[in-house]
């Protein structure tokens, strides 16, 4: 058996950043319960990884569909963090590769849908080995603005790539919150606590509500109609009817 794809969804591509989104207090668990019988938030994170192995998987995890019902309405993209580490380790990718990987990524996989594209965030220094600052992260996050400066012109407006700096987002978060910087990312220096994804997911709902409103889940109707709504006392035919968009 599996599951029917009938409902349109949010995709979060990308590295561990991603991938640990679905623990609890996570982005993508937090989308997920915003978007809950709107939009299926499906992660596809990948501890480790690069722009590299990224874009090597695209064509096998993503594939053109013109079924109204199963589109991918938005998709993030957060990819850098570990291509950012210094030469010498071996998931570095050289910052032209990077820009090279991301804008094939964009253009040839993600081409019709509108794309939050995120920015490597900031390191706490010294604590994750091949990080020790965040000078390469803002170099990697600056390249993807580059991307969608290019890219976004031939793009349809519902289709933009908007760039998420989150590495600012940290540095300001870390302004206000109790305990810094080190309060909003794991004890690693890297990867994020649970504050660090509320900032995540923060910037990524204003994003939405900015650029794409009409994605807002408060703009979204059920797919499967509320309760309340229906008639319970109809017969298997008349509550398929009622209830199968």
């Amino acid at each position: 058996m599996r599951v029917s794809n009938n409902h349109n969804s949010i995709i979060c591509f990308g590295d561990s950043l991603t991938q640990q989104g679905s623990r609890s207090g996570g982005f993508v668990t937090s989308l997920q319960e915003a978007y809950i019988r709107r939009l299926d938030v499906m992660n596809r994170g990948y501890s480790g990884y690069t722009s590299r192995q990224g874009l090597a998987l695209c064509s096998f995890l993503f594939e053109k569909d013109t079924n109204p019902i199963s589109q991918a309405r938005l998709a993030t993209v957060w990819l850098g963090t570990n291509d950012a580490i210094e030469p010498g380790y071996s998931q570095h990718v050289p910052l032209a590769e990077y820009k090279s990987n991301m804008t094939s990524i964009l253009q040839d996989h993600f081409d019709s849908l509108p794309v939050l594209l995120i920015t490597p965030t900031t390191v706490v220094n010294g604590l994750f080995a091949g990080h020790f600052d965040d000078s390469n992260h803002e170099r990697y996050g600056q390249a993807l603005q580059e991307i969608a400066n290019e890219l976004n012109p031939s793009r349809k407006e519902a289709e933009k790539i908007i760039v998420i700096d989150m590495r600012k987002a940290f540095l300001q978060a870390a302004i206000v919150q109790e305990g810094g910087l080190k309060a909003l990312m794991d004890a690693d220096g890297l990867h994020l606590a649970t504050p660090g994804y509320k900032v995540v997911f923060d910037a990524v709902m204003a994003a939405i509500e900015t650029y794409f409103p009409h994605l807002s889940p408060d703009k979204l109707k059920f797919v499967i109609p509320d309760w309340k709504e229906l008639n319970l006392n109809l017969d298997q035919e008349g509550q398929k009817k009622q209830l199968i968009p």
